[in-house]
Order: structure tokens, then sequence, then C-alpha cells
């Protein structure tokens, strides 16, 4: 026996410890949940009249870096968020990860699938294993009664 395991000094304060980390995994949680509850994303759902007044607005302009001084201007890129949002580049995201979210394959489903091939082919094989042997027992008892 070690020293550490004989001492209950060493046990009493093993044990607080060990209620201390409990707490505070159990605090964490808690918080984690609280922020969890408290914290919402729901889609925003705009109006004709708020999509009118971001179309009106005046569209920000970037100004593209400058590589050195004496290099060619670009012109500034157009953005117009609502466009960015509402228009057919977006309609074409969407449509694109849509289809992705369609074809990707559930790993829960493929496992189930493939577990409910691999039960039906082993209660085959075992219900034809027992047939065998049913038919082996019963061809050995006539020859049994007759020697």
């Amino acid at each position: 026996m070690s020293h550490a395991t004989r001492n209950p000094a060493w046990h009493l304060i093993h044990s607080v410890n060990r209620l201390k980390a409990t707490w505070l995994i159990g605090l964490f949680a808690a918080l984690w949940l609280g922020a969890a509850a408290i914290a919402s994303a729901t889609p925003i759902q705009p109006t004709v009249k708020q999509l009118l007044k971001q179309v009106e607005r005046p569209a920000t302009t970037f100004i593209p870096a400058r590589v050195g001084w004496n290099t060619p201007e670009k012109k500034p890129a157009y953005f117009n968020l609502a466009l960015e949002q509402y228009g057919p580049q977006a309609t074409a995201r969407a449509a694109r990860a849509a289809l992705k979210a369609a074809l990707t394959p559930d790993p829960v489903a493929m496992a189930g699938l493939l577990f409910c091939a691999f039960a039906l082919r082993w209660m085959r094989l075992r219900k034809e294993q027992v047939q065998e042997r049913a038919e082996v027992t019963a061809a050995e008892v006539p020859l049994a009664k007759i020697a």
C-alpha cells in the first residue's frame, strides 16, 4: 500500500478536489446551456419598403489597394447588399446548397441499411443451417432403428 492511500487526509483532499471539479463542470454546462437558450438566430423577413430603401441608398464603393505609386487605377467595385442577398447569384448559391444537402448521404441511414442487409443475410444462413441439420437428423433416425 502506498503512503497516499493510507493517509485519510489525502482521501479528504482528493474528494474535495473531485467535488470542486464536478461543480465547475456543472456550472460551465449550465452557463453554456443558458447562453444557448438566450441566443437565437432567426432569419429576417424584409418588407418591400425596406428593400426599396436599400436599393435607393448609394452603393458602397470599395477602393482597391494600389501595389505601387504609379499603377493605373481601376474602377471601384459596385456592391449592392440587397442584390447580393436576393439576386440571381444568391438564388444560384441557394440551389447549389440545396442540391449538395440533398445528394449528401446520411451516414446513420447508410449504416442502418447495411446493418439490415447483413442481418437478413445472417438470418437466412442460420435458417438454412437449421433446415440442413433437421434433414440430416431425420435421415439418420431410420438408419439407427434398422441397425
